[in-house]
């Protein structure tokens, strides 16, 4: 692709989501969001964190911690962790995600936006030799999933390759 392209139109929309919405709207903390993926594929995993970072902070304290896009910022940092070999702390950010999602009755354990989590912390923990509570999380994701989307969706397809890759 044209990642450097790519780039350069995050960080340009970041900087208009700023000037127009302000620090304290959704919009920006999805901005930068956005932004860390394409760091993440250039490999600029240190910068990335500090986008992924400024997402969180920025965005619970305007938003709070349980917001959509926080949420889905912090199941970045969670991923950033796991892909800096922090095992442990990535561990520990999906849980966290998780069980402040839970906690905030408007957002709930099965929130869009907290699947991720759950099925991202059952490969991780597939990934750390513990198979059954593995297997807990990457089924309770695909039940949802699948009480969300139709038979064949990729999402569903997905949450199949992951039990079966804990399963071996």
């Amino acid at each position: 692709g044209h990642l450097e392209e790519a780039l350069a139109a995050h960080r340009r929309l970041l900087a208009d989501q700023i000037r127009v919405r302000g620090e304290g709207h959704p919009d920006v903390v999805l901005a930068r969001t956005n932004l860390y993926g394409v760091l993440s594929n250039l490999g600029r995993m240190e910068e990335a964190r500090s986008v992924i970072d400024a997402a969180i902070a920025q965005g619970t304290q305007s938003l709070g911690p349980t917001h959509p896009s926080v949420l889905a910022a912090r199941n970045n940092r969670a991923d950033w962790l796991e892909s800096q070999g922090q095992f442990e702390a990535a561990r520990a950010e999906y849980e966290s995600i998780i069980a402040d999602a839970e906690a905030d009755a408007n957002a709930g354990r099965h929130h869009p936006e907290v699947i991720p989590s759950i099925a991202e912390l059952g490969k991780l923990l597939g990934e750390l030799g513990e198979h059954d509570a593995a297997i807990g999380y990457i089924v309770e994701a695909n039940d949802v999933l699948a009480s969300r989307y139709p038979h064949g969706h990729g999402n569903l397809q997905t949450g199949y390759n992951n039990l079966g890759v804990v399963l071996q």
